[in-house]
């Protein structure tokens, strides 16, 4: 399955939070136009559907090979650093909001805080 597929079935946000620059103003803009901006929303505060770790190293995009993780979903990198994220899709949300169930959210939580340790991030 290509990126495009993985990541069009998994993001969620109809008008994500974008912006030009990391310490620039966000704002709600479309999906179409938030792709053309190097910073975007991955998640609605109300759904999880991928798990984003960052990675200050270089060649972030093989050290979830290197520490004998599932390939990645896609891993946006830095091109002049190749420090980057790397992402998974999950195959199916997390709901987040008070109402939802604790178990899943729960074990989300120890399923990021393990990437976090075994990448690095």
């Amino acid at each position: 399955m290509s990126f495009q597929n993985v990541f069009a079935d998994h993001w969620l946000p109809q008008a994500p939070l974008a912006a030009e620059r990391k310490d620039g103003a966000y704002r709600r803009v479309s999906r179409e136009h938030a792709l053309q901006l190097p910073y975007i929303e991955t998640n609605p505060l109300c759904l999880q559907s991928i798990v984003v770790t960052d990675h200050d190293g270089s060649e972030a995009d093989q050290v979830a090979d290197l520490a004998g993780l599932p390939q990645p979903s896609w891993v946006p990198l830095n091109p002049h650093t190749r420090s980057g994220h790397i992402a998974y899709a999950l195959a199916a949300p997390v709901c987040l909001t008070a109402s939802a169930r604790r178990k899943p959210i729960n074990l989300l939580a120890r399923i990021e805080q393990g990437l976090v340790d075994v990448l690095g991030g």
